[in-house]
């Protein structure tokens, strides 16, 4: 077990995980249920399925984008620009 200071940004990741894994599982679940639509009464075409997959990866993927972000930055400038975050107090 380390014994160096405690790592401010941990609580962060562990807060981000959960989000990130109920992204992943939404997403599954989509594809998996595609059969499902496309034996449905809608009748979505290949191109509509298509779309419906598309729009929840982009979806998701956006939701991931802000805390890939902010990682980023907090790498290059040290953490000191993202001390305003309520998870860094």
């Amino acid at each position: 077990m380390p014994s160096g200071p405690p790592d401010p940004g941990r609580a962060a990741r562990r807060a981000v995980a959960p989000l990130m894994s109920a992204c992943v599982v939404l997403v599954v679940a989509i594809n998996l249920s595609i059969p499902k639509l496309s034996a449905s009464g809608l009748h979505p075409s290949a191109t509509g399925l298509l779309w419906i997959v598309d729009s929840y990866v982009l979806v998701f993927g956006c939701l991931l984008i802000p805390a890939r972000a902010a990682g980023a930055v907090g790498n290059i400038a040290g953490g000191a620009v993202l001390e305003w975050l309520p998870w860094r107090r």
